[in-house]
């Protein structure tokens, strides 16, 4: 704004003194010249005056100060960026120096110098052109400005220049710099030599140049009548000239690089006859409704110079284009024979030229010729002209939804797709070869149709008044798409819903009786069409016969498929084989089974027509019963709750008939759901009752087939007397349905009727059953009603009863407290003191305090009730045992009473003596008893006992077991101890372990107890002293008897092992410890008589010397050898023995 501002005020100063200056003279002339600027839209002017007589003595000085203004609209012009003004220069340079210059500040040039024109002429000399370069170069700044130069692979001859002192230096391989001594204008020239190339195009040169605002160039070439282009071609002017001269000027503008090339225009070898073959390739493609034709002409110059061809195209063929790397020009033309091409080519000595040619046009609706010249000289291909001979392949392919069947086939012969190029080769295409153009070729185009192949799949479900159908047909399009399907609909067929991804809708014509399927494109592949319907049909208790309606796809090339019947039981389904045309049955194989209905058969057909014609029956309605009631014998009150099964079979009936006992007023009745969905319709009671028995009839809404259930519920008054009350029960009975002769329908009769019994009592009760027509069994045989009951019977025949007599039980008392679970923890130590930590899981109805007794001696450490800290409460007026103090503690926990709490108590006793102070003996642990004298019942509790490490529990106590089963170890101490602690926490439950630290030491041995005690006594050993006693005591027994035979010596081994082994039987963990601590006295046992027997072992005594005598005979068998036998060997003994 600030810069549109400033050029507003300067605009409008100019315009003030043109204005001052032009005061003297008209400004206002007649005419305007064209050199006028102003607003673009030249607003009308008032009628120009007379001009005055005075300004015409001197016509150039008026001139110069002549000045156009618009006659209106001058804000607006000015406004404009683009607005012009005339004004003398001194005025302008004066406006300049005071508006955009600022005081005080000298401007400095953007650059040193600056080349400001160049002008190169340049002339050609055999192989070689010599340019003059001509720079005006602008010095702007300081002395010895630098102007980098750059002329690529020309060279530099010579320099001259307006002022002797400009030098010229090399910078690198083809750049230079001009060095200028002094500020101001410059001129350079410069001679320049470059290398002229030939090439078939014609001779070229390219120089690099400056980048300069305003070049020149000329060229002068020592031939006639050549063509010069000049790049870049902006404005270029051929000079005339005499002799043999061809020159030419052209102004380039700003470049980096001038190239020319120039050629003769008219070749100037001697002219001959032009002799030439042709190769001609076509490569036809039919598809879109157009003949796509690319013919690529393969020119061979056999003699003469060829620069224009002729080519023939027929008549109907639009020329897309033609192409080849000689192309000059072509231009078309219409002859009487067809379309002629005349392609000019540039001069070359190329002996080979392809010539490539694009056309278009309709297929025709009855044949046509793609190539070839007829008779009468009318061509119906792309062809050459004026060659002495033509030949060439012909590759002819169309699109996928149309076939080419060839109609003629002269002079020309169809060859492999091996014998053609691979630029021709197209998938399904046809290929022939000619060697002259006089062929005749002729196709027809015809639309191929679609391939159409259908498996279709029909399921038929007889219902109550209609025949479904339910079709599946799954198309295979193939070759070309189709926009629709077909199908002939059987005779009364009504289509209810058709289901296609493809489909866009689906019409039904009522006079073929067709159904037409629109997709919504063009498809192709697969197709899934899902079609239902149905006919009116009612199956009679005559037999009927029915055509089954299976709907004919229309248009298909094969079609195959399955027939499906499914019926429900109601209806007989018979066919037979002299009504089946084309279709046999099979196995069914995959098919959806249908809710309620049986599949009666199955047929597959390959062919059509094809027909099925069955005879249909309905079988009558066929009904069982079952009956389960469930009795529950309340003191006041007897409930019976009856659940009534129906199971309908072949015909639906939509009525109910049963009977309850007269003596019932309010009865309930229920429909249970069967997966009907069938609602009751209306329930009503007989006004009279039969042989005491009230009749109730519940009608539905609709026919039921399957199952229906009905709950009937009602309530029995028993008849009481002192303790005793008696009743009698009657199970409902199901009786007949009657018929409906408005609905045709017969009377049914129960087949069968089954029913179960089941009496559940109060826990105050005791119920006796008589009867005579109910079976009784165990209740984990009974299938109708709930097994979890107290009494059970079932029945096959109506009616039934049973009576039944309740009884009222005492009532007894109910414990308040139960400990299901009591954890005791003991830790005890070498000097007098142990310390417990008790933890019961408790259920109380209880909300107060619950009493408990601990030792005397017992200084308490903590207690916690159901997670919160608490306090016991001495109790003063209880009489605990001698050596037992009695406790109160409050039960104050959150929810109800049926919940169990958690307590727990720690506490330690110091004892006058020792807790160990001998090798062994009995280690004792109080029990803290819940409940004080009335204790309270214990269901299992658990005693963990820590000792210190050089100790050992052994044996179990009185009533108690060992957790952990006891195993032979080195470690006598870790023989059934407990592994892991934690688990007694895991056992317990609860969090309250973690409000008061509990330390431990030693290691621990759990046991456990069932129905709870008051007492725990159990053997303790000291460890390394029991294994020294019992180890060194078999060391003494294994020296004595070292000198004894291995008899004596093993049968004191399996006495000693016969001896543990009964005390295992009676004392097992005690068996386990005591041979543990034995372990090391058999190894030393063993060891002893092993090495003792090594070195008792007698020398080897050789055979051949003589001994004199035995010193111990011995009989070594029951057979004495002869005399004599043994000589030698024994007179060799006594030798080695003397």
């Amino acid at each position: 704004m600030r810069i549109r501002s400033l050029t507003t005020r300067m605009l409008f100063g100019a315009l003030c003194c043109g204005l001052v200056a032009a005061l003297p003279i008209n400004a206002f002339p007649q005419e305007t010249p064209a050199t006028e600027v102003a607003d673009d839209s030249q607003p009308e002017t008032s009628p120009p005056e007379e001009p005055n007589p005075a300004a015409k003595t001197n016509p150039a000085a008026d001139w110069e100060r002549l000045i156009y203004l618009p006659y209106k609209n001058l804000k607006q012009v000015f406004e404009k960026e683009t607005a012009t003004v005339f004004m003398p220069y001194s005025q302008y340079l004066k406006l300049w120096a005071g508006k955009t210059i600022p005081d005080g500040d000298t401007p400095k040039p953007p650059v040193g110098a600056v080349i400001s024109r160049a002008d190169y002429r340049g002339k050609v000399v055999n192989d070689l052109v010599k340019i003059e370069a001509v720079f005006t170069v602008q010095v702007l700044g300081k002395p010895w400005a630098e102007v980098p130069l750059q002329f690529g692979d020309a060279a530099v001859g010579k320099m001259t220049a307006s002022n002797e002192q400009i030098l010229l230096r090399g910078t690198g391989e083809g750049t230079y710099a001009l060095l200028l001594p002094e500020k101001g204008e410059h001129t350079v020239t410069l001679e320049l030599v470059s290398r002229i190339r030939t090439s078939p195009d014609g001779r070229s040169f390219s120089l690099q140049c400056p980048t300069v605002g305003i070049t020149n160039f000329d060229l002068e070439i020592p031939a006639a009548d050549q063509t010069v282009e000049v790049t870049p071609h902006l404005v270029s002017t051929p000079i005339k000239t005499e002799g043999n001269l061809t020159r030419v000027q052209a102004g380039l503008g700003a470049t980096k690089t001038i190239s020319a090339r120039w050629h003769p225009r008219v070749s100037s070898a001697p002219e001959m006859d032009l002799l030439a073959s042709v190769e001609n390739q076509l490569d036809i493609r039919v598809a879109d409704g157009l003949i796509h034709t690319h013919a690529a002409l393969a020119y061979k110059v056999l003699r003469g110079n060829l620069d224009q061809v002729r080519i023939a195209v027929p008549t109907g063929h639009r020329i897309l284009d033609v192409a080849s790397p000689a192309l000059k020009g072509w231009q078309a033309a219409k002859e009487q024979s067809g379309q002629v091409i005349t392609v000019d080519l540039l001069p070359g000595k190329s002996r080979t030229i392809t010539i490539e040619v694009h056309t278009e046009r309709p297929v025709p609706d009855d044949t046509f010729a793609l190539a070839g010249i007829d008779p009468d000289g009318v061509n119906h291909g792309i062809h050459a002209r004026g060659a002495v001979r033509e030949s060439g392949l012909i590759s002819v392919n169309h699109a996928a939804d149309i076939t080419l069947p060839i109609e003629t086939q002269t002079g020309l012969t169809r060859i492999e797709s091996a014998e053609i190029p691979k630029s021709l080769r197209r998938p399904g295409g046809m290929y022939f070869k000619f060697y002259t153009r006089d062929f005749d070729f002729q196709l027809r185009a015809k639309p191929v149709e679609p391939r159409i192949v259908v498996a279709q799949n029909t399921r038929l479900e007889f219902r109550d008044d209609e025949l479904h159908v339910d079709t599946i047909s799954i198309y295979t399009v193939e070759r070309a798409g189709v926009f629709e399907l077909r199908y002939q609909l059987p005779e009364n067929f009504k289509v209810t819903a058709v289901h296609c991804e493809q489909m866009e809708k689906y019409t039904v014509t009522d006079d073929t009786q067709e159904l037409v399927v629109a997709l919504s494109q063009k498809n192709m592949g697969q197709i899934r069409v899902a079609i239902s319907g149905n006919v009116d049909f009612q199956a009679g208790k005559e037999k009927t016969e029915l055509k089954l309606p299976v709907l004919t796809p229309i248009g298909t090339t094969r079609e195959t498929g399955t027939v499906a019947v499914f019926a429900p039981e109601a209806i007989e389904i018979v066919t037979e084989e002299d009504a089946v045309i084309a279709a046999q049955p099979i196995r069914p194989r995959n098919i959806h089974p249908v809710h309620n209905m049986r599949l009666a058969a199955v047929w597959a057909y390959t062919r059509r027509p094809m027909e099925i014609t069955v005879t249909t029956l309905r079988k009558p309605t066929r009904l069982s019963a079952s009956v389960g009631t469930q009795v529950n014998i309340k003191q006041e009150l007897v409930e019976v709750n009856a659940l009534l099964h129906f199971n309908i079979q072949y015909a639906g009936i939509d009525t109910f008939v049963f009977s309850v006992p007269e003596s019932v007023e309010d009865v309930q009745i229920e429909n249970v759901d069967s997966g009907n969905g069938t609602a009751i319709k209306q329930r009503s009671r007989a006004d009279e009752a039969e042989e005491g028995w009230a009749t109730w009839t519940v009608v539905m809404q609709r026919d039921v087939t399957g199952s229906q259930q009905f709950r009937v519920k009602y309530d029995l008054k028993p008849e009481t007397e002192g303790t005793t009350a008696t009743v009698l029960i009657e199970p409902p009975r199901i009786l007949d349905v009657p018929a409906n002769n408005s609905r045709g329908t017969a009377a049914v009769t129960p087949a069968r009727v089954y029913g179960e019994v089941s009496v559940n009592k109060d826990r105050a009760l005791s119920v006796a059953a008589a009867t005579e027509t109910l079976e009784a069994i165990d209740v984990r045989e009974l299938k109708l009603l709930d097994q979890n009951t107290d009494l059970a019977y079932r029945y096959f025949k109506q009616p039934v009863d049973v009576q039944l007599t309740a009884s009222k039980h005492e009532l007894q008392e109910v414990v308040e407290t139960v400990v299901p679970r009591a954890l005791i923890e003991a830790v005890a130590s070498t000097d007098a003191g142990t310390t417990y930590r008790c933890r019961y899981k408790i259920t109380s109805s209880e909300r107060q305090r619950l009493s408990i007794d601990l030792p005397a001696e017992a200084e308490l450490l903590g207690v916690t009730v159901a997670g919160k800290r608490g306090s016991l409460e001495r109790n003063a007026a209880a009489k605990p045992p001698a050596g037992w103090e009695s406790f109160f503690v409050n039960v104050a926990r959150e929810g109800s009473s049926e919940k169990p709490f958690y307590l727990m108590v720690l506490f330690r006793v110091e004892r006058a003596t020792a807790t160990f102070p001998q090798w062994g003996g009995p280690l004792t642990i109080d029990i803290p008893r819940i409940g004080g004298s009335n204790a309270v019942p214990v269901q299992q509790l658990r005693v963990a006992a820590w000792v210190p490490d050089e100790y050992a529990l052994v044996g179990s106590p009185e009533q108690f077991s060992n957790d952990r089963q006891a195993f032979p170890n080195w470690n006598p101490a870790a023989i059934a101890s407990t592994d892991n602690p934690n688990d007694l926490n895991t056992w317990i439950g609860g969090d309250s372990a973690g409000l008061f630290e509990f330390p431990i030491s030693g290691h621990a041995y759990s046991y456990t107890n069932l129905g709870g005690t008051d007492h725990f006594t159990v053997t303790y050993w000291r460890s390394a002293m029991y294994m020294v006693v019992i180890s060194g005591a078999l060391f003494l027994v294994a020296l004595l008897l070292s000198r004894t035979s291995w008899h004596n010596k093993l049968s004191v081994l399996v006495i000693g092992g016969f001896v543990l082994a009964l005390l295992a039987v009676r004392f097992p963990n005690l068996a386990v410890h005591a041979f543990s601590a034995a372990l090391l006295g058999i190894i030393a046992m063993a060891a002893l008589w092993c090495v003792h027997s090594l070195f008792r072992l007698r020398p080897h005594l050789p055979i051949g010397e003589n001994v004199s005598q035995l010193a111990q005979p011995v009989s070594l068998a029951t057979v004495v050898p002869p005399p004599g036998v043994f000589a030698d060997w024994n007179a060799n003994f006594r030798k080695r023995r003397d």
